[in-house]
């Protein structure tokens, strides 16, 4: 897939936080808190109204540890604000498009759009892409976070399959999939965060 990048958001000097200074913290270093609230009534799987999400984290970009030339953001394909829109990973270029935030029910927002970070139609099959989608109060658009680095490196884990945000087969290219995957321990399902000083597109 190819969209137009300028040379400054390659540049990517929105980001404020690094995995080398991440996993170079010393081991006392508190990580920064992640809020995951009391979970809302999840609804069924047939629910389609939007609910209100309230924020609770400032804007951040959500970082993909798998190891690669570049960093990689969690990304909404194609900049686009519509619901269904496959999520992947692509060059941390500071867009609104790889900015989300955390709401007090554990959903993650993205700031472009307005939509939760999903699950199409509740599956709990490993392989399954994440998509964006109006937010419904459903278990499949929350996530848990489980420290696995002290210094602020997560699993995020969807509450409804049990399963890892995971960069689909550990690949580095820009436009790889993310999906649901069950627990590896590999680097492509640690996620950290960076925060964003101005939107770039």
């Amino acid at each position: 897939m190819t969209r137009p990048r300028s040379a400054a958001a390659l540049a990517a000097g929105a980001l404020t936080l690094s995995l080398a200074a991440a996993l170079a913290a010393p081991a006392g270093a508190a990580p920064a808190p992640r809020p995951v609230g009391p979970a809302r009534p999840s609804g069924s799987a047939a629910a389609s109204t939007s609910t209100a999400s309230v924020a609770v984290s400032a804007p951040t970009t959500v970082i993909t540890a798998n190891p690669s030339d570049t960093q990689k953001c969690l990304d909404v394909t194609g900049q686009s604000t519509a619901s269904g829109t496959l999520v992947e990973q692509w060059t941390c270029n500071g867009g609104t498009n790889q900015q989300w935030y955390w709401t007090e029910a554990g959903e993650l927002v993205g700031v472009a759009s307005g939509k939760c970070l999903d699950i199409p139609r509740f599956s709990t099959a490993g392989g399954v892409q994440a998509v964006i989608w109006p937010c419904n109060g459903g278990s499949n658009q929350k996530w848990t976070q489980t420290l696995v680095h002290h210094a602020g490196v997560y699993n995020l884990t969807n509450v409804n399959s049990g399963l890892n945000l995971d960069v689909q087969g550990a690949s580095p290219a820009d436009g790889t999939p993310v999906i649901q995957w069950p627990q590896t321990y590999g680097l492509n399902q640690w996620w950290f965060y960076g925060s964003v000083s101005t939107a770039r597109g």
